[in-house]
């Protein structure tokens, strides 16, 4: 039995520890690259949100600007005919 020890070079708890040291310096590798992923992700979702806003913004004041041009034109029209 002790022959049969010694021909074995490698115990299993040798095999789980070396497994698991492994799979520890993949995570290492991996992990950074995800995070730096996500954190990309949500600037360009903040990106994208601001760009939404802002159109909505443009829509806005071009709207506002358009009835305010009317209503002052209307205005002018309306003082005009009181001089005539």
């Amino acid at each position: 039995m002790n022959e049969e020890k010694e021909n074995q070079k490698w115990d299993p708890i040798t095999w789980v520890v070396i497994i698991i040291g492994i799979i520890g310096v993949l995570l290492a590798i991996a992990i950074p690259s995800f995070v730096k992923a996500r954190n990309t992700a949500a600037q360009q979702a903040c990106i994208n949100n601001l760009r939404i806003i802002n159109a909505g913004r443009e829509q806005a004041v071009k709207a506002y600007s358009t009835e305010t041009e009317k209503k002052l034109k209307e205005d002018a029209n309306k003082g005009m005919e009181h001089t005539r």
